[in-house]
Order: structure tokens, then sequence, then C-alpha cells
């Protein structure tokens, strides 16, 4: 009775007018707690600090807290009403405060996660920047926390856990077979947050897979990419631990890959033309001079004297580097010109012989 009777320190008669006083006492205390607790709430909402981890566990709290100081109040209620009446309830009463009690810590666990998440979309999106799959993981601990305390509070309740657990194998297994599909998309999103191979926001490739287009969301069971014609293609995540996938947003470089082909009848030139376009890319403000640069003789074509360029842009950004790339172009045209050369187009040269006129006269 101690435990849950502190007041009774102050009252010992187990009249009924002192009984109703000790619980209009206890009502008191739990309505001051209450406005204590509100008006810290209110106040803290007024200190700016809205957008911090502080926040994100004071206000997971908040429910769960008011929640638990009512509770605590009725069981002592309760208690001090069984003094009076003599009724044989302590035991439930303490059981069903140990139940709520593993509800209410669950429900803070649960809220807790879920204001993270919260508040990870928002720095991200006030940041502009891409996110890890948060979203994935907080789902995964939500789940785990439902779990948990569902498990506990079977234990808590006097169920027997281990048939429970018992006959779970045996579905388990049955559920395996039928839900394999959903538990490869669910580690697949496991290992995407573990190994960050991509991100939202990332270009992507898969060839075998013909998978090309920006990531927009990931989720525990599909991740959702954009493809560049702006149709929507939704992956299973399992798709991902048995494809090769290129991450194009964390190139370093972007590669500027092209053969120039001239006439034949300007060879002359064709060695000065490959100095003046080598000497011109390593000058070139946006290509990266630390990186290969090669602009070489490759072979001589049906038509043209063919020689490649191979440089790498400082730039990663697609459009820029399409900027960049007509420069380099139109500069190598401007070289040609001014060796008074010709870019090659497929032409053809008949050659005819001319037979002695006595052959002609027969």
């Amino acid at each position: 009775m101690n435990k849950f009777l502190p007041f009774e320190l102050f009252f010992k008669n187990d009249s009924l007018m002192y009984v109703l006083a000790e619980v209009l006492l206890i009502i008191i205390i739990g309505f001051i707690i209450n406005k204590v607790v509100n008006k810290f709430y209110r106040k803290f909402e007024k200190t700016g600090k809205n957008e911090s981890i502080y926040k994100i566990v004071v206000f997971s709290i908040k429910i769960p807290l008011k929640v638990l100081i009512w509770v605590l109040i009725a069981s002592y209620i309760v208690a001090l009403i069984n003094k009076f009446l003599n009724f044989d309830i302590l035991h439930s009463v303490l059981l069903g405060r140990k139940i709520i009690f593993i509800f209410l810590l669950g429900l803070f666990a649960f809220k807790l996660i879920h204001e993270y998440e919260l508040y990870s979309k928002r720095m991200n999106s006030l940041a502009n920047r891409a996110n890890i799959p948060i979203g994935t993981l907080c789902r995964i601990l939500k789940i785990i926390v439902i779990i948990f305390a569902l498990l506990t509070l079977i234990e808590t309740s006097g169920i027997n856990i281990s048939g429970l657990l018992a006959f779970g194998s045996v579905s388990g297994i049955i559920l395996g077979f039928a839900s394999k599909d959903l538990l490869a998309n669910f580690f697949g999103a496991t290992l995407i947050y573990l190994d960050k191979p991509f991100e939202i926001g990332d270009w992507v490739i898969s060839p075998d897979k013909n998978i090309n287009g920006t990531v927009e969301s990931i989720s525990w069971r599909l991740t959702k990419i954009r493809t560049f014609d702006k149709r929507p293609l939704y992956v299973p995540n399992s798709i991902f631990n048995s494809s090769i996938v290129e991450n194009a947003s964390r190139m370093s470089h972007r590669r500027i890959k092209t053969t120039i082909g001239v006439r034949y009848c300007d060879i002359g030139v064709v060695a000065k033309i490959i100095d003046e376009v080598k000497n011109m890319l390593m000058k070139h403000e946006e290509i990266a001079s630390d990186q290969t640069l090669i602009v070489n003789l490759t072979q001589f074509n049906q038509y043209s004297v063919d020689f490649m360029v191979y440089a790498f842009t400082k730039t990663t950004n697609w459009i820029k580097y399409q900027a960049v790339l007509q420069d380099v172009l139109l500069k190598i045209s401007e070289i040609v010109d001014q060796n008074k050369a010709e870019m090659a187009f497929p032409t053809r040269t008949l050659y005819l012989e001319s037979d002695d006129k006595s052959q002609l006269e027969k």
C-alpha cells in the first residue's frame, strides 16, 4: 500500500472525509503539475529552438509525460478509494499502471523517431541538398519499436510468449516464403542506407536493368527514379543488390572524346594543326590540364586523315559541359581554317585512263 499512498504521512484517518480530501489534494497537485508543464512548453516554443535536437526530445516527451502524470494521479485515487471501500484491486491497478507505462515509453520512442524524421526533412529542405534515406531508416526503427513494445506488453500481461514464439517460428517460415520479395526489398533499402551508393538527387545509371535517371525518393520497398523524359520509374530495392549501378553525379570530371578528320590534300599541315589544338586545350580555362590530354593522329580513313581529341572538363554540370564542348569544337575549326585546311567529308575521285589514238581509231 505504501508505494501507492505516499500521502498517508499526512492523512492517517480512514474516514470518507479524509479520503476525499486526499483525492482532492492529489487532483489539485496534478493540475498544478500540468499547468507547470504547459507553461514550460509555451515558454520553450518562444525561445527560437524549434530546429534543434533538444526540441525533438522535449516535444516527443510532451504527450507521454502529461498522460503519465494523470495515470499516476488516477492510480493514487483508485488506491485511496480502495482504502475506504476495501476492494481487492490494487494488483490490477499496479499491472495496469505498468502496461500504460510501457505503452507511453514506446509512444515516446516512436514520437522521438518521427520528430527526428521531420527535423531531418526540414533541415535538408532548408539546406537545399540531397539527403541520405533517413525516411527509410526511421521507418525501420519505428517497426522495431512497435514490435518490442508489443512483446513487452504481452509479457507484462502474463501471457506466455514462448508459445507465441513457437507458433511464430512455424508461421514465420510460411510467411518468409510468401514475403521473400518484400524482405529482399527491405534489406535492399537497409544496404542502400549503409553503403550509400546513391542519394536523393543523384543521377544513376544501370545499363543491365535499363535504369537511367535522377533519384527522387527512397522508401523501404521502392526507389523512385525520374527518367530524363520525365517519366517516373519505380525500382524495387532488391534490384540494387544484384545489379551494377553507376552514380554519374559523383564523377570528378566530364570527358571530351572526338575524332576530327581533314582532307588528304591537307596532310602537310596536320602536324601543325595537332600541335595548335593541344596548346589551345592546355590553355583553355575549362579544361583540366592535370588530367589526361591527348591530341594525336590516329588513322588514314577512306576520305580523311583523322586525329583524336581526348580531354576532361573541370565542370561536371551537363549544361555547362555542352557549352565547353561547343567552344572547344569551334576553336578547333578556327585552327583548321587558319592553316588553310578543310574538314573532310565523303568524297570520291575518279581517274580516267586515256587510250592510244590507234586503239581509238580501231
